[in-house]
């Protein structure tokens, strides 16, 4: 019931995959109940592999693979446009008062 509500409104409060981690969430807990009560241990870190390999280990990239940018260095810097510079003020007027200082 509660995973059937987090499933329809986890999204909607900012957690998509809220339901991914209520699962993740339950297999650590069965896991250390394991630990806790002796089990054998071949099983334990079978178990323990299993969460890794489900939770832990993405099998599809998490990072976007890199696009080549043309980037052209040999272009002049742009000057400002004229809504850039103040009202009142040219560019030549603020070159002459830099001299100045």
């Amino acid at each position: 019931m509660f995973e059937k509500y987090i499933a329809e409104h986890g999204a909607d409060d900012g957690y998509p995959l809220i339901v991914n981690d209520l699962h993740f969430w339950v297999e650590v807990q069965r896991f250390k109940d394991m630990h806790h009560h002796d089990a054998d241990p071949d099983f334990i870190l079978r178990k323990l592999e299993a969460i890794v390999d489900c939770y832990l280990d993405p099998q599809i990239p998490t990072e976007p693979p890199q696009e080549k940018v043309n980037v052209n260095l040999g272009s002049p810097p742009v000057s400002p446009t004229p809504s850039v510079v103040s009202k009142g003020q040219s560019s030549n007027s603020r070159e002459s008062g830099a001299g100045a200082r």
